[in-house]
């Protein structure tokens, strides 16, 4: 059994206008995400099933046949291997839950994420 308190937690700066706080259990990853307005998650890929919790604001994710528009209270699954790609249409906080754990995360090799191309980098 472990207890996680969110505070607790380093805030981790991933890119302009995009943090995160993590926990990592044995069989899946959450994570608070943070964005503020026009901030973008490039288009990206995982074997993770993911649950998207839109907890505050308001974020569009971007599929290759559809866009899906979130605001609090809604949550996005996300079947593994879909590439999407998530705007931040106001300024928003999500908890996202991955099974498998997010190994690309443990390990430091996020790098979409982190070092986004220019044209990803604000909507």
């Amino acid at each position: 059994m472990g207890k996680h308190n969110w505070e607790s937690i380093e805030l981790e700066r991933m890119t302009a206008g995009i943090s995160r706080r993590v926990i990592h259990s044995a069989l899946q990853t959450t994570a608070r995400i943070y964005m503020e307005k026009d901030a973008v998650v490039p288009r990206h890929s995982h074997e993770n099933e993911q649950m998207s919790h839109l907890l505050e604001g308001r974020l569009r994710f971007e599929f290759d046949d559809e866009s899906v528009e979130a605001a609090p209270g809604d949550v996005i699954e996300i079947e593994p291997d879909r590439p999407h790609r998530v705007v931040a249409l106001e300024d928003s906080v999500a908890m996202d839950v991955f099974a498998p754990v997010r190994e690309d995360w443990v390990n430091g090799d996020d790098a979409y994420l982190r070092n986004p191309p220019d044209s990803e980098k604000r909507s």
